[in-house]
């Protein structure tokens, strides 16, 4: 499972409760991805610019995060596979 926008792994570490085998946990600010718990696997990357070839996912999940998901789509498996998007958007008034 790839998670976008992993921050502090919260979603990822879900994931592996669940029952994910493998959880890779991306996300652009490399300091959010300090001391991860074992199974999440961290990659400081830009969601628009993945270290990873189409197709090698089975999951993708974005919770919680505002990002282009056009290339996390093409990022799952065959790019036919389960995009989950979980989004908070919050506005300052």
């Amino acid at each position: 499972m790839l998670d976008l926008g992993a921050g502090t792994g919260v979603a990822g570490r879900a994931a592996l409760a669940a029952g994910a085998r493998l959880v890779v946990s991306v996300d652009f600010a490399a300091g959010m991805l300090r001391g991860f718990a074992a199974g999440l696997h961290p990659v400081a990357a830009d969601a628009g610019a993945l270290p990873f070839r189409d197709g090698c996912f089975g999951l993708v999940l974005a919770a919680a995060r505002r990002i282009s998901l056009r290339r996390a789509a093409q990022t799952a498996v065959t790019g036919t596979g389960p995009l989950v998007v979980d989004m908070l958007v919050l506005t300052a008034r």
